[in-house]
């Protein structure tokens, strides 16, 4: 558990100093963090699960209990997006949405190619969040599940969410971005053993479109 804390926090930037300010309300302080046993000790269950919501991670997986970082799979979890995008698009003050798959040329006015039944091909979100916790700005990627860009329901999806967040983007909300990753970026992505803030790159500029 303490060598996956430390993955978290240096995933996302973080020193000793940094890490000590955010987690105050715990009263966790830097001479905690620089004794391996005293930060095991300190390293509650509160703490998990509140360091587990703030990073958008599992927290089975900060305790040492499972190997994929993210949940996705939960039917009807907070990771399945599909019918739920006007929650997704709430986020946009906040986060930025990019919608990603194996495919190129998804752009906001052609966000939807044709593909068949029996290729595979997968859609999946993620949203990128700058938000300052407790006096530390930090930069987090939520990951979303990936759906089959075939099924009507997921092009439905894809074609509200674009029109949602080309909507606000009228009123000076972030629009949204399309990226390309490889297939075997797409599986990491879909079952994932590492951070999604390091799959991703963190940065939502970093999109095929060069937007």
């Amino acid at each position: 558990m303490h060598e996956r804390f430390w993955l978290l926090m240096d995933a996302h930037g973080l020193d000793a100093l940094q890490v000590a300010q955010l987690l105050t309300p715990f009263n966790i302080r830097l001479s905690v963090l620089e004794d391996r046993e005293r930060t095991l000790d300190y390293l509650t269950q509160d703490v998990i699960r509140q360091l587990a919501h703030w990073f958008h991670v599992d927290d089975a997986w900060l305790c040492g209990r499972r190997e994929t970082t993210v949940r996705l799979a939960d039917p009807g979890g907070p990771a399945q997006w599909s019918g739920r995008v006007e929650d997704i698009v709430r986020e946009l003050p906040l986060s930025q949405v990019t919608v990603f798959s194996a495919l190129g040329g998804m752009t906001p006015e052609h966000p939807l190619p044709h593909v068949d039944v029996g290729t595979g091909h997968q859609v999946g979100l993620y949203a990128t969040t700058r938000q300052n916790i407790n006096g530390v700005r930090v930069l987090t990627v939520r990951l979303y599940a990936q759906m089959p860009l075939h099924d009507p329901q997921v092009q439905e999806d894809c074609r509200q969410l674009n029109a949602l967040c080309r909507k606000k983007s009228l009123h000076g909300s972030q629009p949204l971005h399309y990226r390309q990753f490889t297939p075997a970026q797409m599986a990491a992505l879909r079952h994932p053993t590492t951070l999604p803030i390091l799959l991703t790159g963190g940065d939502p500029r970093l999109n095929i479109n060069g937007e």
